[in-house]
């Protein structure tokens, strides 16, 4: 059980990471436009 939590939680923080990711890149192109 503990080991499913620690899964979905790491899933979830790269997940968040890869949205910040995207979302930074998407700024930096509306700021090079």
């Amino acid at each position: 059980m503990a080991d499913d939590i620690c899964q979905i939680t790491a899933l979830n923080i790269l997940r968040g990471r890869r949205e910040k990711g995207f979302s930074q890149e998407k700024l930096g192109l509306a700021i090079h436009k």
